[in-house]
């Protein structure tokens, strides 16, 4: 595959896909994203894609294309505006940041007493990966009808899924998971797809964050700041500092 122009594909397309989804600029800057990019490397972006079959199909996609350098905004505006999921790109990153916040302290709390096999962190990031990524894949929504009734949600909003999920995980709700995991079972492609994904992430050099970045400071922000530091000296300096008798 002509991997290194893949790459550029995935580069040149990430700004757009922000701006068409109206993703804030702090979310995955282009620099980090390209990071993110180089350190995945060609197999594990490939794993991305999918199968074999469609991985020969992507290749006679990517040798007759242009230059993504060459691709008028205007082409990747349309294109992208013609993409029937790009409304659930939005909810659905949102939805992994809050997913990773709740997952990390909920890991790092030693499971509260219900560790098992299906609360394992692999294992967790395995379904969330799938219910992830089925709202952007031709076969993933039956995979949403049947995960929808199972959560007590609607399968055409994934992110909210996705937070149902987290909480049956945090709650220690071992049925629904058990139920899930069978779930993405049935599907075995969804479920090798996934696995092979984090156990190829664990293997990075970095273990990079979904996508917890730090948004740029307002200025609102930088004169709270500001006006916290000077109530700090100001406390500060009117404090007696001479030392207790006793």
């Amino acid at each position: 595959m002509q991997s290194s122009k893949l790459k550029r594909w995935i580069e040149a397309g990430y700004p757009h896909l922000k701006a068409a989804t109206g993703l804030p600029e702090w979310f995955v800057p282009q620099s980090s994203f390209s990071r993110l990019v180089a350190e995945l490397g060609e197999d594990l972006l490939a794993s991305f894609m999918g199968q074999p079959c469609l991985l020969e199909g992507l290749e006679g996609v990517v040798g007759r294309s242009p230059d993504p350098e060459m691709v008028p905004e205007e082409a990747w505006k349309a294109a992208l505006f013609m993409w029937p999921p790009l409304q659930q790109v939005g909810p659905v990153a949102e939805a992994c940041l809050k997913a990773s916040g709740e997952l990390n302290r909920y890991f790092m709390k030693g499971y509260h007493g219900s560790r098992s096999f299906l609360t394992e962190p692999g294992e967790v990031c395995t379904a969330l990966m799938v219910i992830a990524f089925a709202p952007f894949h031709a076969q993933g929504g039956p995979l949403l009808d049947q995960l929808a009734p199972i959560l007590g949600g609607d399968p055409d909003r994934p992110a909210d899924l996705m937070k149902r999920f987290v909480a049956a995980v945090v709650g220690g709700d071992i049925i629904t998971m058990e139920r899930v995991r069978g779930c993405i079972a049935q599907s075995w492609r969804w479920l090798d797809w996934a696995r092979g994904l984090v156990e190829a992430a664990q293997r990075l050099p970095i273990m990079p964050r979904p996508i917890a970045v730090t948004p740029a400071p307002s200025p609102e922000l930088i004169e709270a700041l500001a006006r916290m530091i000077k109530e700090t000296q100001d406390v500060d300096c009117g404090r007696d500092h001479r030392e207790d008798p006793a």
